[in-house]
């Protein structure tokens, strides 16, 4: 078993880098850097570790720290994505779609409202996805992603509303 050390790093097994957490259609910005790279360093990679951390003081195996570690780096991104919807409905400084020439990188700014929600689905279900080997037992894990992409999606729509 890998210790905590390498738990609170957030690597597994084999290290993996922001690209295992980002969506399939990340691209990158300006300046070589985006929105996946950024959320998961700031903000997936700290649950991803507690998450994985968690499972192994319970004693879980390896599988199940990692999974609860990939539950952590969706759910991470998950709620930056949410921090950054969020941003923006009190905000309301953006373009018609979303985007603000110049803004700070976030999820907003790099796909626009409609992209930031879209990605946030992903990364809730991928986080649901990750739940699976654990059944039921898991249920409160999955309601807190489901209640951070339900703030998202109610932000969104009170910014959609907003515009008309």
């Amino acid at each position: 078993m890998r210790g905590f050390k390498d738990a609170a790093k957030g690597h597994h097994e084999e290290e993996k880098d922001y690209e295992d957490h980002r969506g399939e259609d990340n691209e990158e910005g300006a300046g070589g850097a985006d929105f996946g790279r950024v959320a998961y360093l700031k903000t997936a990679r700290l649950f991803e570790a507690a998450a994985r951390a968690a499972g192994l003081i319970c004693g879980a195996g390896e599988e199940a720290a990692r999974s609860l570690g990939e539950y952590g780096a969706k759910f991470g991104t998950l709620f930056q994505i949410a921090d950054d919807i969020s941003d923006e409905a009190e905000d309301g400084a953006a373009d018609p779609d979303g985007a603000r020439a110049g803004a700070k990188l976030t999820a907003v700014s790099e796909r626009g409202l409609d992209g930031a929600v879209a990605l946030a689905r992903e990364c809730h279900s991928g986080a649901r996805a990750a739940l699976s080997p654990f059944g039921r037992r898991a249920r409160p894990l999955a309601d807190l992603a489901d209640g951070v992409l339900a703030r998202a999606e109610a932000d969104y729509a009170a910014r959609r509303g907003a515009r008309r």
